[in-house]
């Protein structure tokens, strides 16, 4: 799959991390496995480091991945998805300074 390079499409790391997302779910890259580094990301894609970062940090927010320390990163499996943001406003008590 390519990016497109068009005024207007999506961000390129957004179509990155759109890419990469469907590699994991369609399990090309499966759980435990190890992701490509940046640098290899960057040349299949012809990309700078920040897009890749930028989609890759997305791919960590959403708990489908995790970078270890010494082994790379790693997918994660779908039931060890770590949560970041499990919380909504509307969850919120009423009266809260947040809650609408």
């Amino acid at each position: 799959m390519k990016l497109k390079y068009d005024v207007g499409d999506k961000p390129l790391w957004a179509q990155l991390f759109d890419i990469l997302l469907d590699r994991i779910v369609s399990k090309e890259y499966n759980a435990g496995d190890k992701m490509p580094t940046d640098l290899e990301i960057m040349q299949e894609f012809d990309v700078s480091r920040m897009t890749v970062r930028q989609a890759m940090n997305k791919l960590i927010n959403e708990g489908y991945i995790e970078r270890r320390r010494g082994k790379g990163t790693i997918v994660l499996e779908k039931e060890n998805k770590v949560v970041r943001h499990s919380w909504h406003i509307h969850d919120l008590p009423v009266g809260c300074a947040w809650h609408r």
